[in-house]
């Protein structure tokens, strides 16, 4: 009776084993990933990149769901971080100028306004929601572009674009003498 047992307790560890194995040799796991990168539009640019500036901020957003006179809510919460970085460059394509190649004479008539872009990225923290109010894929977006909205906000009350308008004077002024140089007169209209 005792080697029987023994049999029988052999013959279970032996099929568990084989079971075990069996089961782990099914039970693969096969990832693919494919990704394509595909360009959608090359384009020339004449910009002047004249100053860059980083900038962070701390973004929260609350908003609840009120019910029964107010006596019920659900509220959802965001504690974003923002941070970016801002360009201050002019395109040089909508530049007019006149040349008058008898008297060596450039006149820029035109200088183009600055343009801000912002490059920001976003991380968020501390999302809290409720199950009867909950985040969405449009509640991501309505919260990153709120973000870089004041972002840019931001930038266009700093000194940035002003410090942008002084470089870019210099620059020209870095142009005057190259022309001077090269026997040209460039004149140059006050921003």
């Amino acid at each position: 009776m005792m080697s029987s047992i023994k049999y029988v307790l052999l013959g279970l560890i032996i099929g568990a084993g084989i079971a075990f194995f069996w089961f782990n040799r099914q039970m693969k796991t096969e990832k693919i990933e494919d990704g394509e990168i595909l360009v959608e539009r090359i384009k020339a640019v004449k910009k002047l990149i004249v100053t860059e500036g980083y900038f962070s901020e701390l973004y929260s957003y609350k908003e609840a769901d009120k019910y029964f006179y107010d006596l019920i809510s659900f509220e959802k919460k965001a504690l974003l971080v923002v941070k970016g970085k801002a360009e201050v460059s002019y395109d040089l394509s909508k530049m007019d100028y006149a040349v008058d190649e008898k008297n060596k004479i450039i006149t820029l008539v035109n200088v183009p306004a600055p343009e801000i872009t912002v490059q920001p990225e976003i991380k968020y923290y501390n999302l809290e929601e409720h199950t009867f109010n909950t985040f969405a894929i449009d509640d991501y977006n309505k919260l990153n572009a709120q973000a870089v909205s004041r972002l840019k906000k931001k930038v266009e009350k700093s000194e940035l674009v002003e410090m942008a308008r002084n470089e870019l004077e210099r620059t020209l002024n870095d142009i005057q003498i190259v022309g001077k140089e090269l026997g040209w007169k460039i004149v140059i209209p006050k921003t």
